[in-house]
Protein backbone atom coordinates (compact mmCIF):
# COMPACT_ATOMS: atom_id res chain seq x y z
CA UNK A 1 0.00 0.00 0.00
CA UNK A 2 1.53 3.35 -0.84
CA UNK A 3 1.93 5.70 1.66
CA UNK A 4 0.63 8.78 1.95
CA UNK A 5 3.31 12.00 2.22
CA UNK A 6 3.45 14.84 3.78
CA UNK A 7 3.06 18.33 1.98
CA UNK A 8 6.46 19.88 1.38
CA UNK A 9 7.58 16.78 -0.35
CA UNK A 10 4.66 17.11 -3.11
CA UNK A 11 5.95 20.57 -2.55
CA UNK A 12 9.01 20.13 -3.76
CA UNK A 13 8.14 17.51 -6.61
CA UNK A 14 6.18 19.87 -8.24
CA UNK A 15 8.78 22.33 -8.21
CA UNK A 16 11.36 19.96 -9.85
CA UNK A 17 8.78 19.20 -12.87
CA UNK A 18 8.22 23.13 -13.21
CA UNK A 19 12.02 23.77 -12.71
CA UNK A 20 13.55 25.46 -16.01
CA UNK A 21 16.82 25.10 -17.70
CA UNK A 22 19.10 27.54 -17.70
CA UNK A 23 21.53 27.85 -19.58
CA UNK A 24 22.02 26.00 -23.35
CA UNK A 25 25.15 24.39 -22.54
CA UNK A 26 23.02 22.74 -19.32
CA UNK A 27 20.44 22.07 -21.82
CA UNK A 28 23.17 19.98 -23.81
CA UNK A 29 24.38 18.31 -21.29
CA UNK A 30 20.58 17.30 -19.53
CA UNK A 31 20.08 15.94 -23.55
CA UNK A 32 23.54 13.71 -23.64
CA UNK A 33 22.15 12.41 -19.91
CA UNK A 34 18.62 11.59 -20.57
CA UNK A 35 19.91 9.51 -24.08
CA UNK A 36 22.37 8.01 -21.09
CA UNK A 37 19.86 7.10 -19.57
CA UNK A 38 16.98 6.35 -22.43
CA UNK A 39 20.24 3.58 -23.19
CA UNK A 40 20.52 1.82 -19.81
CA UNK A 41 23.89 3.24 -19.69
CA UNK A 42 22.97 5.10 -16.06
CA UNK A 43 21.10 3.99 -12.86
CA UNK A 44 17.51 4.28 -12.55
CA UNK A 45 16.19 2.39 -9.67
CA UNK A 46 17.15 4.68 -6.67
CA UNK A 47 14.79 2.99 -4.09
CA UNK A 48 16.24 -0.18 -5.52
CA UNK A 49 12.87 -2.66 -5.88
CA UNK A 50 13.48 -3.84 -8.90
CA UNK A 51 11.90 -1.49 -11.59
CA UNK A 52 11.75 2.31 -12.30
CA UNK A 53 8.95 4.10 -10.89
CA UNK A 54 7.57 7.66 -9.68
CA UNK A 55 9.22 6.14 -5.85
CA UNK A 56 12.42 6.40 -7.55
CA UNK A 57 11.72 10.27 -7.80
CA UNK A 58 10.59 10.16 -4.55
CA UNK A 59 14.09 8.54 -2.91
CA UNK A 60 16.17 11.36 -4.51
CA UNK A 61 14.30 14.11 -3.46
CA UNK A 62 14.21 12.21 -0.16
CA UNK A 63 18.27 11.70 -0.24
CA UNK A 64 18.22 15.67 -1.21
CA UNK A 65 16.11 16.84 1.76
CA UNK A 66 18.19 14.53 4.27
CA UNK A 67 21.29 15.75 2.77
CA UNK A 68 20.63 19.53 3.20
CA UNK A 69 20.51 18.76 6.65
CA UNK A 70 23.67 16.64 6.90
CA UNK A 71 26.16 18.37 4.06
CA UNK A 72 28.75 15.70 5.19
CA UNK A 73 25.96 13.64 2.90
CA UNK A 74 26.01 10.70 5.71
CA UNK A 75 22.57 9.18 6.74
CA UNK A 76 20.43 9.93 9.54
CA UNK A 77 17.17 7.88 10.76
CA UNK A 78 14.68 8.48 8.67
CA UNK A 79 11.23 6.76 8.30
CA UNK A 80 11.19 7.80 4.64
CA UNK A 81 14.12 6.31 3.60
CA UNK A 82 16.23 3.47 4.48
CA UNK A 83 20.37 3.92 4.85
CA UNK A 84 20.46 1.42 1.77
CA UNK A 85 18.60 4.03 -0.19
CA UNK A 86 20.06 6.72 0.85
CA UNK A 87 23.56 5.43 0.04
CA UNK A 88 22.81 3.67 -3.02
CA UNK A 89 21.42 7.69 -4.28
CA UNK A 90 24.10 9.08 -3.02
CA UNK A 91 26.91 6.48 -4.94
CA UNK A 92 24.70 6.26 -8.18
CA UNK A 93 22.69 9.03 -9.28
CA UNK A 94 24.87 12.15 -9.78
CA UNK A 95 24.24 12.29 -13.33
CA UNK A 96 25.95 15.72 -14.02
CA UNK A 97 29.19 14.89 -11.95
CA UNK A 98 28.55 17.95 -9.92
CA UNK A 99 29.19 16.79 -6.76
CA UNK A 100 25.50 16.25 -5.31
CA UNK A 101 22.77 14.75 -5.83
CA UNK A 102 19.73 17.11 -6.32
CA UNK A 103 16.87 17.98 -7.39
CA UNK A 104 18.41 18.14 -10.86
CA UNK A 105 18.98 14.99 -11.19
CA UNK A 106 15.20 14.00 -9.81
CA UNK A 107 14.22 16.41 -12.86
CA UNK A 108 16.21 14.49 -15.36
CA UNK A 109 14.96 10.89 -13.64
CA UNK A 110 11.61 12.41 -13.69
CA UNK A 111 11.40 13.24 -17.28
CA UNK A 112 13.09 10.57 -18.56
CA UNK A 113 10.14 8.04 -16.99
CA UNK A 114 7.24 10.76 -18.11
CA UNK A 115 8.77 10.39 -21.60
CA UNK A 116 7.57 6.95 -22.12
CA UNK A 117 3.75 7.44 -21.55
CA UNK A 118 1.06 9.17 -23.05
CA UNK A 119 -0.72 12.34 -22.23
CA UNK A 120 -3.86 11.10 -20.29
CA UNK A 121 -2.18 7.45 -19.26
CA UNK A 122 -2.28 8.67 -15.24
CA UNK A 123 -1.70 5.07 -13.83
CA UNK A 124 0.70 4.39 -16.57
CA UNK A 125 -0.13 1.27 -17.55
CA UNK A 126 0.16 2.09 -21.55
CA UNK A 127 -3.38 2.48 -22.48
CA UNK A 128 -6.28 5.50 -22.02
CA UNK A 129 -9.10 3.96 -19.93
CA UNK A 130 -11.82 4.36 -17.71
CA UNK A 131 -9.55 4.12 -14.65
CA UNK A 132 -7.47 6.84 -15.51
CA UNK A 133 -10.23 9.60 -16.01
CA UNK A 134 -11.65 7.93 -12.57
CA UNK A 135 -7.64 8.84 -11.16
CA UNK A 136 -8.62 12.50 -12.19
CA UNK A 137 -11.62 12.58 -11.02
CA UNK A 138 -10.07 11.79 -7.41
CA UNK A 139 -7.35 13.21 -7.87
CA UNK A 140 -9.19 16.68 -9.23
CA UNK A 141 -11.71 16.00 -6.20
CA UNK A 142 -8.96 15.69 -3.44
CA UNK A 143 -7.68 19.20 -4.82
CA UNK A 144 -11.18 20.60 -4.26
CA UNK A 145 -11.12 19.66 -0.39
CA UNK A 146 -6.69 20.57 0.03
CA UNK A 147 -6.50 16.56 0.76
CA UNK A 148 -3.20 15.36 -0.06
CA UNK A 149 -3.08 12.96 -2.46
CA UNK A 150 -0.66 9.49 -2.69
CA UNK A 151 3.03 10.83 -3.91
CA UNK A 152 3.00 8.39 -7.25
CA UNK A 153 -0.85 9.65 -7.88
CA UNK A 154 0.13 13.29 -7.57
CA UNK A 155 3.34 12.80 -9.21
CA UNK A 156 1.61 11.01 -12.44
CA UNK A 157 -1.43 13.63 -12.19
CA UNK A 158 1.09 16.71 -12.52
CA UNK A 159 2.84 14.95 -15.47
CA UNK A 160 0.15 13.07 -17.51
CA UNK A 161 -3.21 14.34 -16.40
CA UNK A 162 -3.28 17.40 -18.15
CA UNK A 163 -4.65 15.79 -21.69
CA UNK A 164 -6.69 18.93 -23.05
CA UNK A 165 -3.08 21.46 -22.58
CA UNK A 166 -5.29 24.30 -20.48
CA UNK A 167 -3.41 24.29 -17.17
CA UNK A 168 -5.63 22.56 -15.08
CA UNK A 169 -6.31 19.23 -14.31
CA UNK A 170 -10.08 18.62 -13.79
CA UNK A 171 -13.13 16.89 -14.58
CA UNK A 172 -12.54 18.41 -18.52
CA UNK A 173 -9.48 15.92 -18.36
CA UNK A 174 -10.76 13.06 -17.10
CA UNK A 175 -14.29 13.77 -19.99
CA UNK A 176 -11.42 13.76 -23.09
CA UNK A 177 -9.52 10.50 -21.43
CA UNK A 178 -13.01 8.78 -21.32
CA UNK A 179 -13.28 10.46 -25.19
CA UNK A 180 -10.31 8.73 -26.46
CA UNK A 181 -10.67 5.14 -24.65
CA UNK A 182 -14.42 5.06 -26.40
CA UNK A 183 -13.00 5.82 -29.56
CA UNK A 184 -10.26 2.44 -29.06
CA UNK A 185 -13.70 0.11 -27.52
CA UNK A 186 -15.74 1.27 -31.12
CA UNK A 187 -12.56 0.79 -33.69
Amino acid sequence: MKKKIIPIISAMSLAVSAMPLSTAAEETKNDEILAMLENGELPTDANMDGKTDASDIHAIMMYYTISLLNPDHTYTESKKISEEVFNNVRDNFDYNSDGQVDTSEASLLLNYYYSGFEAGDVDCDGSLTAADASLVLYYYAGTMVENAVEFEIDTNMRNLGDINGDNSIDAADASMILYEYSKTMTS
